[in-house]
């Protein structure tokens, strides 16, 4: 005879069976085999999803006012906090840990504010944040960062059982690992390695959870972004000459960058917040050079109006020249156009509609300088008929390999206010016509051929839901359910 508790699983199993073959998905089903499951972690929710449990490294400029959460979402729209592996020295470092019911465990404290209350709830069983160092020097010990240090670092209650810790990077208290109690000393640069962990000696959890992030404490360091294959910052003897500044310090932080030459119109002088780039955390303020000649050469200097300078500020060069380039068609089709360009001082070729300002439909990867070089370039756009497609020379302006429209600046002939450009007119089949004036079935999308007639294939290019007879909700049809039922009622008679 089967016992009870197999007697139970069946009908368990049966019930499952009904509710599918009613149509109800399987990932919803819950049913329970009647013993009780009771969690011994209190009112406080109990979470199995790794997801739920996070720790992650932001930074923010030094003195960054961060005390409450309104200026975390301010700061975080700005751009001024953001996602980091790297960390200047006295910069601001900000761990933001997330753990399914974290907020009410700490809630329960009954310190005056939320630094308190962290702080304590840290002390409790079953919980560790560790912040430290992994790559010691030769003959030095491994770091800890003590990052609850009251004197040094604010929580700051977020949303969804989340917490922020602003760390100033410059006061915190770092003790040696293997004597944390004795003398303190300063952050070094190196890198660390930030770990919360629960264990099941924690209201939170019922089994270990350990989550953690790694980031590296670098040098203030700020010097000229010279360019790709290049020890100067070159600029044309024009108007909106970028001298770009790359650096370590967090993005929002304020640099002045200073130009020197000789006589007027120099010095040059422009202070702004570093913002991050595509090839690291940049500042590019622009200067009119019209009045200089090509050939002057002048330096760069970086700095830092805030609390904490910029120790390795290194003293960067420039000249000013008459940059040059050519650009000339060699092939066109629907998918992209292939160019010769030589620049001289590396950049782009990018492709317009119509004329040089016409509407952009597509741009080359970085082009090396010096060398004449042919080039693909991708085109983004279906093209009309008939229309003239024009390939512009574009300088790299900010010197960070990228293409960008609003800031790179095209490549002009000698002092004129000409750009340098070739066009070539083209001509494509249109819609429903091919290229001997028959109708066909669809758009050709390539270039016409005398006498050539080329029909293309037209579709949604969504592949259909298979339709299969007789197949309906899922599971095994009411014949089957009905069956369920009554072995159900009837394993109910024999109990």
């Amino acid at each position: 005879m089967p016992s009870s508790l197999h007697r139970r699983r069946l009908r368990v199993y049966l019930v499952a069976v009904l509710l599918v073959s009613a149509g109800i998905p399987a990932s919803t089903v819950w049913v329970s085999e009647g013993t009780a499951s009771s969690s011994d972690k209190g009112s406080i929710p109990v979470s199995d999803d790794a997801t739920a449990y996070d720790i992650q490294t932001w930074v923010a400029p030094e003195s960054a006012e961060l005390s409450n959460l309104s200026e975390i979402d301010a700061a975080k729209a700005s751009g001024n906090l953001t996602r980091t592996e790297v960390v200047a020295e006295n910069d601001t470092l900000v761990l933001e840990l997330r753990a399914a019911g974290l907020s009410s465990a700490i809630a329960d404290r009954n310190e005056s504010n939320a630094t308190a209350r962290f702080s304590a709830w840290l002390d409790a069983d079953g919980v560790s944040l560790r912040v430290r160092e992994t790559t010691p020097g030769a003959s030095q010990r491994h770091l800890l960062v003590n990052v609850t240090d009251p004197d040094a670092t604010t929580v700051v209650l977020g949303r969804d059982d989340t917490y922020y810790l602003v760390v100033d990077t410059e006061t915190v208290s770092v003790t040696d690992d293997y004597e944390p109690t004795g003398e303190e000393t300063d952050l070094r640069t190196s890198e660390y390695r930030a770990n919360f962990t629960l264990t099941n000696e924690s209201e939170l959890v019922e089994s270990r959870k350990s989550v953690e992030d790694e980031f590296e404490v670098r040098p203030r360091d700020a010097g000229v972004a010279t360019g790709l294959g290049s020890n100067r910052v070159h600029v044309a003897s024009a108007p909106n000459q970028s001298v770009p500044v790359k650096t370590t310090l967090a993005p929002g932080s304020q640099v002045t960058v200073v130009v020197e030459g000789p006589g007027d119109p120099f010095p040059f002088e422009a202070t702004g917040r570093v913002r991050n780039g595509s090839d690291g955390l940049v500042f590019a303020p622009q200067f009119d050079f019209s009045d200089v000649s090509p050939g002057t050469e002048f330096t760069v200097t970086v700095s830092h109006p805030g609390e904490s300078r910029i120790e390795y500020a290194s003293l960067g060069h420039g000249v000013v020249t008459v940059p040059t380039a050519s650009v000339e068609w060699r092939a066109v089709s629907e998918q992209d156009g292939s160019v010769t360009a030589s620049l001289s001082r590396g950049g782009f070729v990018v492709v317009r509609r119509g004329s040089a300002d016409g509407d952009l439909l597509g741009n080359s990867a970085y082009l090396e300088p010096g060398a004449e070089q042919t080039v693909l370039v991708p085109l983004d756009q279906d093209l009309d008929s008939n229309l003239t497609l024009v390939a512009v020379a574009v300088r790299d302006s900010d010197d960070d390999g990228q293409f960008d429209p609003e800031t790179d600046e095209p490549y002009m002939t000698g002092n004129s206010d000409y750009r340098v450009v070739d066009s070539k007119s083209v001509a494509f089949g249109k819609a429903g016509e091919s290229a001997d004036g028959e109708t066909t079935d669809g758009t050709t999308g390539s270039p016409v051929q005398t006498g050539t007639t080329t029909e293309t294939v037209t579709g949604t290019g969504i592949p259909a839901e298979p339709s299969v007879p007789g197949v309906g909700s899922p599971g095994f049809g009411v014949g089957a359910a009905l069956v369920a039922l009554l072995v159900v009622a009837f394993l109910a008679r024999r109990r």
